[in-house]
């Protein structure tokens, strides 16, 4: 049997538990929040179904999963968004930066209590010998120590870069350190690390990733690539049809993500204002950073630019339908889910090795350096002068992604890779 601890937030994890639940493996599901049945009514009462954090509790369902399996940590997720406030504050202001190291005080200390209330639950777990307990890297702490001490097997699932590189990478235009260079990461990142270097086997979602722990000096025998692909909720959103912009129509590209540096945002803005035409819009989806937006003001003013905040994943969905070109030029990344989302939705895409995609150049799009503005600018100027390739380039990654990288198929590797360690 399994264990899973999800963590904070709408996490793969949920997928994981839901496919490992309808194989009849999945013990219990530790997670932040989640919308068992009292909850999902709570969410139907008038009023209380129109607020947008609410609705989006409501997207962590999945029907494999029962209310039983679930056990929440509630307060520890609500200071952890709590925390979230940092970053809208002015890291230049004096006192935001007081607030802010505050801040990242509670958003640590909100995970390190998770990760002892699910050591305490372990403990009153009967049979575990030989089970397998999979946490989420940063959510682990003295869990991983009961674990084994129970006769488990831990699995770390970690989704990003090695997290002594997160930081330089964003700050170096995406490319790692020189062999023996010194730097300092967050407590956070540190936390990070110590989850992965006392599991038994690291689980990530690209090679990307895995490069990079190798780079970290991470055995590559203790490390498993598993992609995660794209869930059913999504697919289901999806329009039956979609269009593409015609040669004599403005073609539209869309970004969804943070809009901040690790994600390539200072990239994308350069590089359009770099464009020689106004044949274009370019569609931004979620928060921007409080940095990006002071420092390049008269951008967001721009008629060819679209602010849309977050959205729901329906909406999302309906927004890559109609976009032509998907652009995320991250200088460091995981495996981003939302490129999987633009895949299935029909885009062409724009993006880097370091996102961790399934990307290939010329075939789903254009990979481009990182932190490469020029290299950004130019693929943007081509497909404004030639559009020819970008509906076929769509409409196969559509097909690629529904013929590979579905939530069941995730699924049966996640199978394959249990059965493995067993």
């Amino acid at each position: 049997m399994i264990y899973i601890s999800s963590g904070f937030n709408k996490s793969h994890l949920i997928l994981a538990a839901s496919e490992f639940s309808n194989r009849g493996l999945l013990k219990k599901l530790f997670i932040g929040m989640y919308p068992t049945h009292l909850i999902l009514g709570l969410t139907n009462l008038p009023l209380l179904n129109k607020l947008n954090k609410l609705k989006k509790l409501k997207g962590r369902a999945e029907k494999n999963i029962v209310d039983s399996q679930v056990k929440q940590l509630i307060l520890q997720e609500y200071a952890h968004q709590f925390s979230y406030t940092r970053f809208k504050l002015n890291k230049n202001n004096p006192y935001s930066k007081i607030l802010i190291r505050i801040l990242d005080k509670i958003d640590n200390l909100s995970h390190k209590y998770y990760g002892e209330i699910i050591s305490s639950w372990l403990e009153q777990e009967e049979n575990t010998i030989n089970d397998v307990y999979l946490y989420r890297a940063g959510f682990g702490h003295q869990s991983v120590a009961t674990a084994k001490q129970l006769g488990m097997y831990t699995v770390c699932d970690h989704t990003i870069a090695h997290p002594q590189l997160v930081d330089y990478m964003t700050e170096n235009k995406g490319n790692y350190p020189i062999d023996g260079q010194q730097y300092s990461v967050t407590e956070f990142w540190n936390m990070v690390e110590q989850d992965m270097n006392q599991a038994d086997h690291i689980l990530v979602n690209s090679d990307f990733v895995k490069e990079t722990c190798i780079h970290q000096g991470l055995k590559p025998e203790n490390i498993t690539v598993i992609y995660l692909g794209l869930d059913d909720q999504f697919l289901n959103h999806l329009p039956k049809t979609r269009n593409y912009s015609t040669p004599n129509e403005t073609l539209k590209f869309l970004f969804a993500g943070s809009f901040e540096t690790r994600k390539g945002a200072i990239e994308i803005i350069e590089a359009f204002l770099k464009i020689d035409s106004d044949d274009w819009t370019l569609g931004i989806v979620g928060s921007i950073s409080s940095e990006i937006l002071s420092t390049y003001p008269s951008f967001f003013k721009l008629k060819n630019v679209n602010m849309h905040g977050f959205v729901l994943r329906d909406q999302l969905a309906k927004l890559m339908s109609q976009n032509d070109v998907f652009v995320f030029p991250s200088l460091v990344e995981g495996s981003a889910r939302v490129i999987f989302e633009a895949m299935a939705s029909g885009c062409y895409i724009i993006t880097t090795e370091n996102s961790g995609s399934i990307v290939k150049n010329n075939e789903h799009g254009t990979i481009i350096p990182p932190g490469n503005t020029l290299a950004l600018a130019t693929i943007i100027q081509d497909l404004l002068t030639e559009r020819s390739s970008i509906t076929a380039i769509g409409k196969n990654n559509t097909r690629l992604v529904k013929a590979k990288y579905l939530q069941s198929q995730y699924g049966d590797q996640l199978l394959e890779f249990y059965n493995n360690i067993k």
